[in-house]
């Protein structure tokens, strides 16, 4: 019976990080812009800055974790700067 139970809670939280990955990655796809750490719909020095104070670090929810592997790394930078000087939403004025 315990083992049933413990099962069913593996269960349970294996279903709500699934969700949360899935979510995140539509969110993050929906905009296009990986890399918008400040999340102002463009990809620019100010996101370049965050990753760069948070490059090393390790943990959950880190904003500069941009694959979601729990540390900030030269993947991370990679993802940043595939989207450095892209824009998504509204253009920006001229």
């Amino acid at each position: 019976m315990k083992n049933n139970q413990n099962l069913s809670k593996a269960v349970i939280s294996g279903f709500f990080v699934l969700v949360f990955f899935f979510f995140g990655f539509l969110f993050i796809h929906a905009t296009g812009l990986t890399g918008d750490l400040n999340s102002d719909s463009k990809v620019d020095i100010f996101d370049y800055n965050i990753l760069v104070g948070d490059f090393g670090k390790t943990g959950t929810n880190l904003k500069s974790d941009l694959d979601s592997n729990n540390k900030v790394d030269i993947f991370d930078y990679n993802l940043l700067i595939a989207d450095f000087g892209k824009t998504s939403g509204s253009p920006l004025p001229s």
